[in-house]
Order: structure tokens, then C-alpha cells, then sequence
């Protein structure tokens, strides 16, 4: 079993067993950016209060770096160059995701969560701080952070997935009828 995060202007995630999309019984298996993450929290656009996707976002990222959203280059190159206020925006954003891996290891066992969208391109620093605050609770478990991966298409990731999901839909309303 593979879990996907993608971390982009919002929060989205796939659960996939044996190279298959789950989809579950009303199509909600995956939406992970609207677990909540802290009760009566920030409101979300789905109506609800505290959903992840409200702690987890590169929009989110990027209101904590006070960089706006348009200037993803700046946020990037402020990462690369070590800025106090970048690294303490990803550390903040690390602390929260690690809270949500935590709780995708503990209620369905994954084999490997995989994180792509825009966050993926911070690279292998940003991976470096995310399994750091993952010991914490890896620790009193049985799952490691290094389980945790960054997808290796980046940000391209969602939609790579979006088209083989398709393809797939089509494939069976042709060939099945």
C-alpha cells in the first residue's frame, strides 16, 4: 500500500493497494487535506474547521515565509539560501505534516508515503527536516521516517496521475462498455 500527498495550493492525497487507486464506497478515499488536523481550528473552504489542508499548503508555506504566493522562485531560492524566515516556515510546515504522516502510518500501514506537488521541490533538505520531526513520533511506533519519500516527478506528479486515472476511466467505459 502506497499513500500520495500532494502538497500544492491545497492539500490532496491518493491511497493506492496493489498499484490501484482506491477510490472507496462515495469516491472520498484519499481526501486527506480534509482530515482534520486541529479541532475548531482555521475554517476551511469545504466548511468544516481545522482541516489539514489549512496547516498544509505551499499557499500555506508562503503566508508563513510572508513571500507572496506568485513569487514561487523567491520562496525556493530563499530556502536554497538557508533565509531564517523561509526555514522556519518549512520547519513549521514539516511540524504539522509530520502530525498528519503520523496519523496515515497509524490508521492504514502504509508501505511508503510518498509527498510530490510543490513542496517536492524543496528537495531533499525539505525531506531532511520532515523526517526529523517524524522521529518524535516514529519512535513510539513501528513505521521509520525514512518510509517517507519525495515523489520523483515533483510538482508534475498530480498531474501525471491525473492523466493515467483518466486514461484508466476511459479504458474501461471502452473496452467494458
Amino acid at each position: 500500500m502506497v499513500v500520495f500527498l500532494t502538497i500544492g495550493t491545497g492539500l490532496g492525497g491518493g491511497v493506492f493497494i496493489d498499484g490501484k487507486l482506491v477510490n472507496g464506497t462515495l469516491w472520498e478515499a484519499g481526501e486527506i487535506g480534509h482530515t482534520i488536523l486541529y479541532p475548531n481550528g482555521r475554517k476551511c473552504n469545504c466548511g468544516k474547521r481545522g482541516c489539514a489542508e489549512q496547516y498544509i499548503s505551499m499557499k500555506v508555506l508562503h503566508r508563513y515565509a510572508k513571500i507572496p504566493l506568485a513569487e514561487r522562485n523567491q520562496l525556493l531560492a530563499g530556502f536554497i539560501n538557508n533565509e531564517e524566515k523561509v526555514l522556519a516556515a518549512v520547519e513549521k510546515l514539516c511540524g504539522n505534516l509530520a502530525m498528519l504522516i503520523d496519523k496515515i502510518f497509524l490508521i492504514i500501514d502504509p508501505e511508503i508515503v510518498v509527498v510530490g506537488g510543490g513542496f517536492s521541490e524543496l528537495g531533499e533538505m525539505a525531506l531532511h527536516i520532515l523526517r526529523n520531526k517524524l522521529i518524535e513520533y516514529s519512535s513510539k511506533s513501528l513505521y521509520h521516517p525514512t518510509q517517507v519519500e519525495l515523489s520523483i516527478f515533483q510538482n508534475d506528479a498530480g498531474l501525471i496521475g491525473a492523466s493515467l486515472f483518466a486514461a484508466t476511466q476511459y479504458e474501461e467505459v471502452v473496452y467494458h462498455g
